[in-house]
Formats: structure tokens, sequence, C-alpha cells
């Protein structure tokens, strides 16, 4: 038995995602054309994520015409505390990134939310791996933002 006869939506579209994937490709489109107000540098950044949105978007809408069902969105499944906390991480870290600095506010900004969105019992090794992979994606961060796409990243004040 295949999952197409075990499960109703297998075979169907995801028509509200593809429809929020078009609303961000336009949104994607309008960005790139306010760019060209902006100077050569300053346009950088918002031309990456722009064109990353449209690509992403478009990628999503193709995958769900090519082949429906293949995108199970779940709704409604999880905790809404656990949402809830991280709304609020993320609030602290945008609120706090001016005053600890980018580096700081990351660190403190993942480990809030591995606290809030870990599942697993907690190990040596798991901690390790977590550690790892966060410094990894705020260092990979730092350096897209301040280095590749020179996008000037808050120092800490408090130093």
């Amino acid at each position: 038995m295949n999952d197409s006869t075990m499960d109703p939506k297998a075979n169907r579209r995801d028509i509200a995602g593809m429809a929020y994937a078009l609303a961000f490709a336009v949104l994607g489109g309008l960005a790139l054309y306010y760019t060209d107000d902006m100077s050569t540098l300053g346009a950088v950044f918002p031309q990456t994520i722009a064109s990353a949105l449209i690509i992403f978007s478009l990628a999503y809408i193709t995958q769900n015409l090519v082949s429906p069902g293949s995108v199970h969105p779940v709704s409604g499944e999880g905790s809404w505390i656990r949402r809830g906390l991280l709304i609020a991480v993320m609030l602290v870290w945008v609120l706090t990134l001016n005053w600890l600095g980018f580096i700081a506010a990351g660190v403190l900004g993942f480990i809030g939310m591995i606290l809030v969105g870990n599942y697993d019992a907690w190990s040596l090794r798991r901690v390790l791996i977590y550690a790892l992979v966060s410094a990894l994606i705020i260092g990979g961060f730092y350096t897209l933002f301040a280095v590749v796409l020179n996008v000037p990243l808050p120092p800490p004040r408090w130093l």
C-alpha cells in the first residue's frame, strides 16, 4: 500500500502555501524594484535576500505543481507554549542586539532557542553538537553580513 492510499492529503496541492509563496515572490520583486534608488553597496543585501526569496518561493510553487502532495504542511500540531517562548526569545534577541553586539546576542539567542526547541534528552554529545553547529551558523552569518555583504553589525556597547 503506498502513501497516497493511506493519506487523503497525499495527492492534494497546498493552495494556501502556493498563494503565500506567490505573495512572497511578488514582495521580493518589489524589493528588487526599489533597490534601484539605493547605492550600489547599499543594494547588495536587499537584492541578495529578495533574489533568494523569489527563487525559494518559485521553487515551492514548482514543487507543489509538479509533485502534488510532496509537501505536507503541518498545522495545529506542536506546543503553543514553545511557539510563544520562541517568539519571546527572538524578541529579546532583537532588543538586546544593539547593546550586546551581534555575536554575544547571537550566542544567547541560540542558547535560548535550543533550550526552548530541544525535545530530546540532553547528553554531552548533543551539547557539543549544538555548540559546534551554533558556532558555525553564527560565524557564517557574521561572515556573510560583515564581510561578504558589508552590512555594519552592531558592536557590543558594554565593552
